[in-house]
């Protein structure tokens, strides 16, 4: 055993210095913008540019590009914004990456961008996965900054691969080793990507998903979020949330059970539930015309 452990240290260690590039942040899409907010710049994309507006966070190892397909249907009737949370995307990496701070990046970016009841501009806030704590701590600290909050396949609390002690053993020269396998092999990460999005996703991006986590400090802010239990909200902070609310999510999405939904909506005082037939976890990129209709529907009639 200990052999071993020798070897795959050393084979670790190795793999770590001869992959040590990155990749340049690319120019900025049709989409695209850099606002700042508070301590850091916030890369997001936004579609449309009239109608009551809508805040689109996505979830963990994702970025503001799974939102596409759902910008582009909303932005004949809506302003949609999706922004890359800290340690994704490209935005700015900067710790911490915890709750606390991803709710204040997205507070700032409200603010930057003028969303607020001084504009006549509060959004529906959607939050996809670990993305429905961040709306949902949002909404339940500042209430009149949310016209409603989705939570689209996320509970809103913590979860992550086995218990909160697993995350410790993240350590290098393997947390590294195994970070960069990941990102710079696509046949691995397609695997885990067809598994995740199930029928009906479009054909693997290897440069959308891949590429944010070869940018310059990327590896250190995966390393960090993967160190710790990943973001949440306890069953108590979630009955503090009192602005209108729904739950979204795929039928076949093994991440949220219809029962999981039902409990969810429970503690979110609301009865708005809207299930995706057939989808897995990314139903925005499996079933965006249903997801997009969803969200239109809870817009003309948010509570």
């Amino acid at each position: 055993m200990l052999t071993l452990l020798i070897v795959v240290t050393q084979t670790a260690t190795a793999y770590d210095l001869l992959t040590g590039d990155t990749v340049a942040v690319p120019a900025l899409d049709a989409n695209g913008h850099y606002v700042r907010t508070g301590d850091l710049v916030t890369h997001y994309e936004q579609w449309g540019d009239h109608g009551s507006p809508v805040v689109l966070v996505h979830g963990f190892l994702e970025s503001s590009s799974v939102w596409g397909d759902v910008g582009r249907l909303l932005a004949g009737t809506h302003r949609v914004y999706a922004l890359d949370i800290r340690g994704y995307g490209y935005s700015e990496r900067r710790g911490p990456y915890t709750l606390a701070s991803d709710t204040e990046q997205l507070a700032a970016f409200l603010v930057a961008m003028r969303l607020d009841a001084a504009n006549g501009a509060v959004p529906l806030l959607v939050g996809h996965s670990s993305g429905a704590a961040i709306v949902g701590n949002l909404a339940r600290l500042h209430p009149q900054q949310a016209a409603g909050v989705v939570f689209m396949d996320g509970d809103g609390t913590p979860y992550g691969v086995g218990p909160g002690w697993v995350h410790r053993l993240f350590i290098d020269p393997y947390a590294t080793a195994l970070i960069r396998s990941i990102t710079r092999h696509p046949q691995l990460a397609a695997t885990i990507y067809h598994s995740t999005c199930g029928a009906g996703c479009p054909p693997f991006d290897a440069k959308a998903w891949l590429a944010p986590f070869r940018v310059p400090g990327a590896v250190a802010a995966l390393k960090s979020i993967l160190g710790k239990q990943l973001i949440g909200l306890t069953y108590a902070q979630e009955l503090q949330i009192r602005v209108p609310a729904a739950v979204m999510y795929g039928t076949a999405d093994s991440e949220m059970t219809p029962a999981d939904a039902r409990d969810t909506a429970v503690r979110l005082h609301t009865t708005r539930i809207i299930p995706i037939a057939g989808a897995h976890h990314l139903a925005m990129l499996s079933a965006p015309h249903e997801v997009s209709d969803g969200l239109a529907s809870l817009l003309r009639t948010p509570r």
